[in-house]
């Protein structure tokens, strides 16, 4: 079925969008990362006195801002850098 969705030139135009793409790059970070900053986020909300929008779309919208972030920084900082290393290190043992 996505394989029939997809070769129709709308659904192919999309997804070759490179945001989109990026977004699918970074997919498994925001999702190892948004837990973590969602239970910060509330704690902090909790320890200040901030009104409390735990379920609110605002709160929606930051925390998954954030974790997108995280994820691209993450993405940059870590997996470039080793997915490179490890290229240099598998090109160089003989075969």
């Amino acid at each position: 079925m996505i394989v029939a969705l997809a070769s129709k030139g709308q659904l192919l135009a999309i997804l070759a969008n490179p945001l989109i793409s990026g977004l699918g790059r970074i997919s498994y970070g925001a999702y190892l990362y948004h837990l973590p900053i969602w239970t910060v986020f509330l704690s902090l909300s909790t320890r200040l006195g901030v009104l409390d929008v735990s379920r609110g779309p605002l709160t929606m919208l930051l925390v998954g801002a954030s974790s997108v972030l995280a994820a691209f920084v993450s993405w940059v900082v870590v997996e470039r850098p080793v997915m490179a290393w490890s290229k240099r290190l598998t090109s160089q043992v003989p075969a």
